[in-house]
């Protein structure tokens, strides 16, 4: 049995009209994203590239023996959303000849991981670049659509992209499953939450390598998910062996993501400190103090010099990206990057989860980068109102304050503080945007006392984001 007290309110029925309403704009998102992506390369090949990618893993969705309606809900609807994504993405590159992916990180990934001939090894790609792995997979993933007929076009790894995303949303269902239970009031909003989230527009629809990122790190945090709502001593080995594979796999996909893991199985052991007897106490002592010093030991004598680096290396590569965005418009970037530390960090952090300030630069850009950030920073100013009600009932709740719960709240915050501190890049934020979904799905529409909780956080959030924009309006017309 769980360990862990889930809120009141769990519906274990399903709505019939419902799931139907839902699947069919479902199936008018796909069909229309299908549509465009076959309008822009003038051929069905991606059509049927994306549904060779999409119908085995609907099968074994609905085939698994612990498969829920759920998993099947939140992937058709994220595969759908991500080729829509994919399809406007398309429109972006190939009519208005968006510098970002024919010019940029986007187009060097695509040159590197599409070419024919023999295969080059990781060593020899990490002379090159730093993501060396995603060049490897996405290699493997063009020579094996190679093998069925398709061309090299970047629509083969943009529809790996997709897949991969809507994979790591049913990793997110499930691990509200495990957190919630089969609650289908907070399944709708994860839904809810992946359809409209720019940062999952623009994993899905641009070729970069976030997306695999994002897997492993919904991938990492689910199997620690399931051990802390749930403390039996077995469960703990899955944590340590994934969080072991992630070290390496993380560390080839993006270098100054290697410390993540590290971090994420310390904040674990962190929060098995609050159990307040829901499990054996003396293993968790055991664990915590044997589990972090040895975490601190490796942190400190095998990573300390790489983490010092990063933390330099972030404020001179990407500090000088974000000056540029701001001579674009754009609130406060060059204040914020020559900060002191602290003033960095309490001005970085909100820049993270709102940029860009104004909203709208992104809408009359010409890159399908900025538009989907233009669109996360919409999207975000409800999630995250729900995701500040969320912590507030976690922190001010006795019951709620488990060891599942309290790392749902540290680690996309700890994370925030980082990347604050590195490359102050919203993208590398978006590796995290599901545990801001996770916790969002706590407050309870339905229960008058955190609804209260929801609707002040809610105003105060549009409250601070008209005040932001006015501020812009002041510096910038005034």
């Amino acid at each position: 049995m769980s360990q862990t007290v889930r809120p009141t309110g769990a519906i274990a029925w399903t709505p019939r009209t419902s799931v139907a309403n839902e699947a069919l704009v479902t199936v008018v998102i796909f069909a229309v994203a299908a549509a465009i992506l076959v309008a822009m390369y003038g051929s069905a090949l991606p059509l049927l590239f994306a549904l060779l990618l999409f119908a085995p893993a609907a099968l074994c969705l609905t085939l698994l023996p612990n498969r829920t309606s759920a998993d099947m809900r939140v992937f058709g609807r994220s595969f759908a959303i991500g080729l829509l994504a994919a399809g406007i993405a398309s429109y972006y590159a190939i009519v208005l000849l968006d510098p970002f992916q024919l010019s940029s990180d986007a187009s060097s990934f695509f040159e590197l991981s599409s070419q024919a001939g023999p295969a080059r090894s990781l060593q020899d790609l990490q002379t090159i670049t730093e993501g060396a792995g995603a060049i490897v997979l996405w290699s493997w993933f063009y020579n094996l659509a190679a093998l069925f007929g398709f061309p090299r076009e970047p629509y083969i790894g943009i529809l790996i992209n997709v897949f991969l995303v809507a994979i790591a949303a049913v990793v997110c269902a499930r691990s509200a499953r495990r957190l919630y239970g089969d609650d289908e009031y907070r399944i709708r909003r994860l839904i809810l939450f992946f359809t409209i989230s720019g940062d999952m527009w623009l994993l899905a629809g641009v070729h970069l390598r976030d997306s695999v990122i994002f897997l492993m790190i919904a991938l990492l945090t689910h199997a620690w998910i399931v051990y802390l709502s749930d403390l039996k001593h077995s469960r703990i080995i899955v944590a340590v062996l994934a969080t072991v594979i992630a070290m390496p796999v993380l560390q080839v996909m993006r270098k100054e993501f290697f410390y993540v893991p590290l971090m994420v199985a310390f904040i674990a052991i962190v929060c098995l400190n609050f159990s307040r007897g829901r499990g054996d106490d003396r293993f968790i002592t055991l664990v915590s103090v044997v589990g972090g010093l040895l975490l601190l030991l490796v942190a400190a004598v095998v990573f300390g010099p790489q983490i010092e680096t990063l933390l330099l290396a972030g404020r001179e590569t990407y500090g000088g990206a974000a000056i540029a965005d701001s001579r674009s418009g754009s609130l406060g970037t060059a204040l914020i990057v020559q900060q002191p530390l602290p003033i960095r960090i309490a001005l970085g952090v909100p820049y993270l989860y709102y940029f860009p300030i104004p909203f709208w630069v992104g809408f009359s850009d010409e890159s399908a980068i900025q538009l989907f950030k233009s669109i996360n920073a919409l999207s975000f100013y409800p999630i995250s109102a729900f995701s500040f009600a969320g912590a507030f009932l976690i922190l001010r709740n006795r019951q709620l304050r488990s060891p599942a719960f309290l790392f749902l709240v540290l680690v996309p915050l700890v994370f925030s503080v980082s990347i604050a501190l590195t490359s102050l890049e919203t993208r590398h934020l978006a590796a995290f945007m599901s545990l801001f979904f996770l916790v969002g799905l706590m407050p309870d529409f339905r229960n008058p006392a955190e609804r209260g909780v929801l609707r002040l956080s809610l105003f105060f959030t549009a409250a601070s984001m008209v005040l932001v924009h006015a501020a812009w309006f002041t510096l910038r017309y005034a």
